[in-house]
């Protein structure tokens, strides 16, 4: 969604929408510059062209190696690039934000935290409920070199126009602004598959604690959080926990050994704190994830160092056995050590794809009669799917994420009747009314899904998937 509101933004900008309209390149063709002049034009707009904050600017500023990182509410945007440096690299760094009188402040520097140069903003979360205005948490990192790391976290308000320092964080005597953890990249990024950064820091609204990660031996990150809980003022620590993001019967262990898909399971290996392996495994890797209750948990697991695999008995003679670290992963079943079976590691892409062909053509079989496809989410607890109807408007279906995405049944919820509402570029969505349910289905996937009960809301939902009409069409036609 992001891409076709870009060209309506980028439109409007180069034909003079505020600011430096056609002259922002100053005649020359963006096409003949180097990276670090096309940064310049980049930055010099967004500093002096105050409606860019209102533009979708991702793809554009991908393409020249600017990384945008934005709010939840949209609020506040980080403009970053490497400035030089090398494997230890310096950033150039830009703030937009919106101040309480609806005014874009914008200046060359991060909201807050030290020197400009030596770090960048990875990721912005937020709080709306320890206080009256949004609690931000900016995730601050700056890298030593090409394989260490450092990640922190500072809490900050919008007050009067600035960012302000937020919330402090409270240890036994010891207060400070920050929380953060040094780590050795390449072991978390290799142990995840590279899908470990977003599980770095967490804010649980539920509980209103913050997640902060744990190392051990040197910078080793091992899936395990310190915890901090506000206490009406600050963050106070309340001990240390498993992450929030695995099913809670995988909680406790030592560990995390890695996390890896092959063609028909994801997996998990953990160590246990009694010294054992421990092997989670979720079926379907395509939608499995690991909040999910795993299909199979292994408590017995040993390396053995003849085979060089890790062994999980399911009986005295069968087991799962995993060979190889790191990408290349292979999952054995045996019986007495002869190989029954063996999958390799998955092509995520393609059996993705293969898998989204057989829901959708599904989804049509059940779900007769519409015009046009709209949108399809896959969402971490459920998947929806909005279609145009004949009469005008619009069809709500969805499913919970329990079933199997390529396996669609009857859908748990089919909603008639939906109206789209504009209110601005970012706040568009479908709404369709089920008594006093009102179920909100954004059409940028950069928000959340919503399912509001006399105004309050009662379900969120982060998308991590999405497919638009042109995407479905192309599914439904091959």
């Amino acid at each position: 969604m992001r891409k076709v509101l870009l060209s309506i933004c980028l439109a409007a900008i180069f034909a003079g929408c505020g600011g430096r309209g056609d002259d922002s390149n100053d005649g020359e063709s963006y096409e003949y510059l180097e990276e670090w002049e096309m940064i310049d034009h980049f930055v010099e707009r967004v500093m002096g062209d105050t409606s860019t904050f209102y533009a979708d600017l991702e793809d554009e500023a991908d393409a020249i190696g600017v990384d945008i990182r934005t709010s939840p509410d949209n609020r506040i945007k980080i403009y970053s690039w490497i400035s030089g440096g090398g494997t230890s690299p310096s950033w150039g760094n830009v703030t937009q934000f919106r101040d309480n009188n609806g005014e874009v402040v914008c200046y060359r520097g991060l909201p807050i935290m030290g020197d400009d140069a030596d770090y960048t903003v990875t990721d912005i979360l937020m709080a709306n409920n320890l206080k009256k205005s949004p609690v931000y948490f900016f995730v601050f990192y700056a890298k030593a070199s090409s394989s260490e790391g450092y990640d922190a976290l500072c809490a900050a308000e919008i007050q009067n126009g600035r960012i302000v320092p937020g919330p402090k964080f409270k240890h036994s005597a010891n207060v400070t602004d920050r929380v953060g953890v040094s780590y050795i990249i390449p072991d978390w990024y290799l142990r995840t598959n590279g899908d470990g950064w977003e599980w770095m820091f967490n804010y649980d609204a539920d509980t209103k604690q913050l997640y902060v990660p744990q190392t051990v031996d040197y910078g080793t990150l091992i899936n395990r959080y310190s915890v901090y809980k506000f206490d009406g003022k600050n963050f106070l620590y309340n001990g240390e926990a498993g992450p929030w993001n695995i099913h809670s019967s995988l909680k406790e262990f030592f560990c995390l050994v890695g996390i890896k898909e092959v063609e028909n399971h994801l997996l998990r290996i953990d160590s246990l704190k009694s010294g054992n392996l421990r092997l989670a495994l979720w079926n379907n890797p395509s939608m499995s994830r690991q909040w999910h209750k795993p299909d199979l948990v292994l408590s017995n697991g040993r390396y053995n160092p003849k085979t060089g695999r890790r062994e999980f008995a399911i009986t005295n003679d069968i087991k799962y056995e995993v060979e190889g670290d790191y990408y290349d992963v292979t999952l054995f079943l045996t019986n007495k050590g002869g190989i029954i079976s063996s999958e390799a590691p998955r092509n995520a892409e393609a059996s993705f794809q293969r898998t989204i062909r057989s829901s959708v053509e599904e989804m049509n079989e059940v779900l007769p009669g519409f015009v046009e496809p709209k949108l399809l989410y896959i969402m971490e607890n459920y998947i929806v799917r909005v279609d145009s109807m004949a009469d005008g408007g619009y069809r709500y279906a969805s499913w919970k994420r329990s079933e199997a995405i390529d396996r669609i049944a009857k859908p748990d919820l089919v909603l008639s009747g939906g109206v789209m509402r504009y209110n601005d570029l970012y706040d568009m969505c479908y709404i369709f009314k089920n008594g006093e349910y009102s179920y909100e289905v954004p059409l940028d996937d950069l928000n959340e899904f919503n399912v509001y009960a006399h105004k309050a809301s009662i379900v969120k939902d982060r998308i991590k998937k999405s497919y638009y009409t042109d995407e479905l069409l192309r599914i439904i036609a091959n």
